[in-house]
């Protein structure tokens, strides 16, 4: 038996694996931009590396030295004295003269300037300047850096010498190239300037001339000396594995952006198998990408990849390459938006190139001998090996230097060809090093808190839970089950003592609870994918009926053996104890801990219809206080507290009293939701509430923006993490189970989730593998789905080429694959036209049988048709509750007349309206196509003595009267039409419409009464008592001290 689970287990495994593999290969397929990123790039950076090799080996650039020379001609030097160009300063000087005060040495220089034609101008800029010592000119220099091209300088003993007849004077010259860029070392100075001035200098001084020539030794076609891959190639190999990096990167964050990932996760897949299908083909782009780059280098005849082995290159690239892809899922878990992609990865390719071509000399010595760095430093070898750049640059650069000065590396030469750090050596420290980075990208992507998802507890690692998966939890929910029963029955035996009988219906219905409990265990298990499934059938009208059962008793039905409980764990549960022979078959309510939810035998009529004696208005202004628990938002005194107690209705406060005590909850409640709470830092989004929801049945959230129905929604479904509080599913906690929650549920958010680049029909298909549909199935529920929406016809058509009301449906149908228990809608017809509104509308309501549905709107029309029980939030708290029949009859204004009337009588028929029935309100007057008549819109409002329900002392007069006011209003205005000018009149009951704006305007008078008293209560001066003073200080507005006799509480209470 474990060996054929096991099987099972791998089955349904890799049937997830294949369907993600092929999305991924899909995606990447049909998307451009990526094709182009691998297929171009490699080839981009390889051709400008080999731009740089023919430059380097151009003879028309290097003609001088790499030409063939076999008579190479002399070149005068004297030619080559050019002018000094002003640079770094507005001036420039050709020479300097020392002395000069000896107008003999000056007029040698003139000389000399003139037969080199240059400027024979004294102290002035382009000709010559001249100073007394060496030492002035000396200290010119310095001062003036750039500014003097070169000197003559005849020191006393030789203008001696001269006199004698010896030829003796000094050159000085600036060592900075003046013709290029200053600051550069060149050797013009020495070869060309230097030897010219002296045979100047002779020619002047001996009247000899000096035939000075240069030329280059015969040579043939010379090759040059420097490698252009050996420069640039290291860099540009490492630019074009980046550039993939980046790639890989894009998709990771823009699938958790677009919360695209999210939608997986909701349908039950795990991080381990989206890591493993997005890393697979990242493995696969990596290996293309490396194949290109080493067949473009190979094809552009790189003595890099023609001398060294191939598996040396190929394993430095792929290694490397490997190590990026975890990287990339490491700095994903930090990233939120796609536009925070770009910024990241150019700081870590700076940071990568840098630290890579400086770190890789470390691991160099000298050619004396001995390390670059000091021996103390050696220990930042290691340091730099954690980078995978550093030790991708350190075997670049060995294989660079071995096909450039020897042969080449051989593979078998891989581990030995040196001591220090061999191409073996930086390919394991790539490796593991990118493991590491990888575990510590799934710890952080499970553990750190994000938009999107909810986060694991830090110590997760080392729970058994997390490891054994769902066998730990379905033992721990059995034993929790019985704790829960226990301690109800303890409970029942305070207030009734029914003996034996009892008794034996409360283990009837544990029985039908673990019987429940292991069904639902079953339902995820991974067994139900193969077995359980594979009897899967759709759900369509004619099995309507058999879909109403509840869920225990379906899994009442289908329990199998039941593991034995061991007896000391039994300390209680809760239970819903029936009061007909049908206790056996009622759905119960587990939850996973003691603060659960519990059910009572309350008739579901009389737990959602509480008493209704006073009108809605009058209970907010007469500021009803509901009975509450303590909150742990704000203390109950403070003026918040009270306005939301003030504005809770009864059927809200009944609701909120179910869900916390347990009693009077529906034994059809499959979602029960217990003060739950959300924050976004300042902002209270959601605020204590308490709702439930039953099976076979809708359940419709209305409010205006803002109010908090989408951040429930997204709590609910597993996005949001809630600040306090918790909801249970079937049983299943969102805050303690959501993993096991989610193969049970469907959704529809707000905003579509697709791909752009799948088609409908996979979309659909993607969420059937994972939602465990078998696969010969599978093609039947895709046509199902899509036929339903009306999408069957573009079932091969991406989203991108949808508008926006086919995408709407779309997300229908994605949410109603295999037929989730629970399904989650968040404004599902946005964007569709009438007709196919109403097709969704039949869909959905055709869906109800059989499961919960939680849908949010805001469409008055959709809520009215569609909604079971309507519950409408203000500002993060539940309003009112109730069925739309309901809500009409205690909120709605009244009936609407609409009378087509002569437009001369229409201000006399307000009048006899008036008079008749003075709660008549006229909402418009508009001028119809025969101007003679106009039509006037009334508003017949209930008489501000009416109730709409009868009062708690039998009382239904004021009622009665308001309904013969009404009628005679309508007889006098059928028998007077003619005399009042009346053409026709309509009558039409109260919309569900009307009944929101009128819950809203409500809140809004509360909430603004509720801030003025705050403020007022603000501006009050504030008294300060000491017990120990006899006279208590009061701070007046102002901020002035004033005393006031204190009065004790002995004295007020004699007075």
């Amino acid at each position: 038996m474990g060996l054929v689970s096991f099987r099972q287990r791998s089955y349904r495994w890799f049937d997830r694996f294949s369907v993600m593999l092929t999305r991924n290969l899909r995606l990447v397929y049909r998307d451009t931009f990526a094709l182009v990123l691998v297929l171009l790039v490699p080839f981009l950076f390889t051709f400008f590396v080999f731009i740089a090799h023919l430059s380097y080996n151009d003879d028309a650039i290097f003609s001088r030295t790499t030409g063939p020379k076999p008579d190479p001609p002399a070149i005068p030097l004297s030619s080559y004295v050019e002018p000094c160009r002003a640079v770094v300063s507005d001036r420039c000087y050709n020479f300097a003269v020392v002395p000069g005060s000896n107008s003999t040495v000056v007029g040698w220089v003139q000389e000399v300037s003139r037969r080199l034609g240059l400027s024979t101008a004294v102290n002035e800029s382009g000709g010559i300047i001249t100073f007394e010592t060496s030492d002035a000119l000396n200290e010119f220099m310095v001062a003036n850096p750039n500014v003097t091209q070169a000197a003559y300088v005849f020191e006393p003993e030789q203008l001696r010498a001269i006199d004698a007849g010896r030829i003796s004077f000094t050159v000085q010259y600036n060592q900075s190239c003046q013709q290029t860029f200053p600051g550069f070392i060149c050797r013009y100075q020495e070869v060309y300037l230097v030897p010219g001035m002296i045979a100047a200098m002779n020619d002047v001084l001996l009247g000899t001339r000096l035939n000075l020539s240069s030329a280059f030794m015969p040579h043939p076609k010379l090759q040059s000396a420097l490698d252009a891959f050996e420069e640039f190639g290291p860099f540009m190999m490492f630019g074009s594995l980046v550039i993939v990096f980046v790639y890989y990167l894009m998709v990771l964050v823009g699938e958790k952006e677009l919360k695209l990932r999210e939608a997986l996760k909701m349908i039950g897949l795990s991080q381990s198998l989206y890591f493993l299908s997005e890393g697979v083909v990242f493995i696969l782009v990596s290996t293309l990408s490396v194949f290109l780059l080493y067949a473009f280098g190979a094809l552009f005849q790189f003595q890099f990849y023609l001398k060294n082995a191939f598996g040396c290159v190929f394993f430095t690239y792929w290694i490397f390459s490997l190590s990026l892809i975890c990287w990339a899922f490491f700095f994903h878990v930090f990233l939120t938006r796609s536009n925070q992609v770009s910024s990241a990865a150019f700081v870590f390719f700076i940071l990568s190139y840098l630290l890579g071509s400086s770190g890789a000399y470390l691991y160099y010595d000298k050619p004396s001998g001995g390390p670059f760095v000091s021996r103390s430093l050696l220990f930042l070898r290691y340091v730099f090996a954690l980078l995978s750049p550093v030790m991708f640059y350190k075997c670049v650069t060995d294989l660079s230097i071995y096909s450039a000065v020897f042969t080449g590396l051989r593979w078998s030469d891989r581990a030995s060809y040196t001591n220090l750090w061999p191409l073996t050596q930086c390919w394991s420290w790539m490796i593991w090093t990118g493991i590491v980075v990888l575990v510590l990208a799934i710890y952080l992507d499970n553990v750190l808190p994000n938009v999107y998802g909810v986060s694991l507890p830090w110590w997760y690692p080392f729970s058994a839970a997390y490891w054994r998966g769902d066998a730990l939890h379905l033992q721990q929910q059995k034993r929790k089950a019985w704790r829960l029963f226990r301690r109800h029955r303890r409970q029942r035996s305070q207030t009734d003592t029914t003996g034996d009988a009892d008794d034996a219906e409360a283990d009837e219905a544990v029985s039908a609870a673990i019987a429940a409990l292991t069904a639902q265990q079953r339902h995820v298990d991974a067994d139900d994918a193969v077995n359980g499934k594979e009897g899967y059938e759709p759900k369509d009208a004619a099995a309507a009926a058999a879909l109403t059962k509840s869920w225990a008793a379906s899994a009442l039905e289908h329990n199998g053996d039941m593991p034995a409980i061991d007896a000391s764990d039994h300390e209680g549960i809760i239970v819903a104890p029936e009061t007909d022979a049908k206790a056996a078959s009622a759905p119960l309510i587990l939850a996973s801990s003691s603060s659960s939810p519990m059910s009572s035998s309350t008739e579901l009529e009389s737990a959602r219809e509480p008493d209704t004696t006073a009108s809605f208005l009058e209970r907010l202004q007469s500021m009803v206080e509901v009975a509450r628990e303590p909150s742990h938002r704000h203390s109950d005194d403070t003026p918040e507290a009270k306005t939301a107690d003030a504005a809770v209705d009864a059927d809200v406060a009944a609701e909120r009293e179910a869900v916390l005590s347990g009693r009077g909850l529906s034994p059809a409640s499959a979602l029960v939701i217990r003060r739950l709470t959300k924050h976004f830092r300042k902002q209270l989004a959601v605020d204590d509430l308490c709702l439930s929801a039953d099976h076979g049945a809708l359940t419709c959230l209305l409010g205006p923006n803002g109010s908090g129905k989408t951040t429930t929604f997204n709590m609910l479904t597993g996005v949001f993490r809630p600040t306090a509080g918790d909801a249970w599913v079937y049983g299943y906690s969102i805050t303690q189970e959501q993993q096991l929650l989610r193969p049970l549920m469907g959704v529809c958010p707000q905003h579509d989730i697709q791909w752009a680049n799948l088609t409908a029909a996979e979309h659909v298909y993607l969420f059937a593998t994972l939602k465990g549909i078998p696969r010969s199935k599978r093609h039947d529920e895709v046509s199902r789905r899509l036929e339903q929406v009306d999408l069957l016809r573009v079932s091969h058509k991406y989203p991108r080429q949808m508008s926006g009301g086919m995408r709407r449906r779309l997300s229908v149908a994605m949410a109603l694959v295999g037929d989730p228990l629970i399904v989650y809608l968040d404004e599902p017809t946005t964007g569709m036209d009438p007709s196919m509104r109403r097709a969704v509308w039949n869909m959905i309501a055709a869906a109800k049988p059989g499961r919960t549905i939680v849908h949010t709107t805001h469409s008055m029309e959709e809520a009215d048709v569609l909604g079971d029980r309507i519950a409408i939030m203000y500002r993060g708290r539940l309003s009112v509750l109730g069925t739309p029949l309901r809500l009409k009859h205690k909120f709605g204004t009244g009936y609407r007349l609409s009378v087509t009337v002569q437009a001369t009588q229409s201000e006399a028929l307000h009048d006899r309206l008036r008079a008749l029935y003075p709660r008549v309100k006229r909402l418009s007057i508009s001028t119809l196509a025969d101007q003679r008549y106009v039509l006037c819109e009334y508003e017949l409002v209930p008489l501000e003595s009416t109730n709409l329900f009868r009062t708690s002392d039998g009382g239904g007069t004021n009622q009665y009267r308001s309904v013969q006011a009404q009628r005679r209003l309508f007889q006098e205005m059928e028998n007077n039409a003619s005399g009042w000018g009346i053409a026709d009149f309509s009558v039409s009951g109260t919309s569900l419409e009307s009944v929101f704006i009128r819950v809203f305007e409500l809140n809004e008078q509360l909430q603004h009464t509720a801030e003025a008293s705050a403020r007022a209560a603000a501006a009050e001066p504030k008294r300060r008592t000491w017990p120990w003073l006899r006279w208590p200080w009061v701070k007046s507005r102002r901020g002035e001290l004033q005393s006031q006799p204190m009065q004790t509480a002995e004295t007020e209470t004699r007075r």
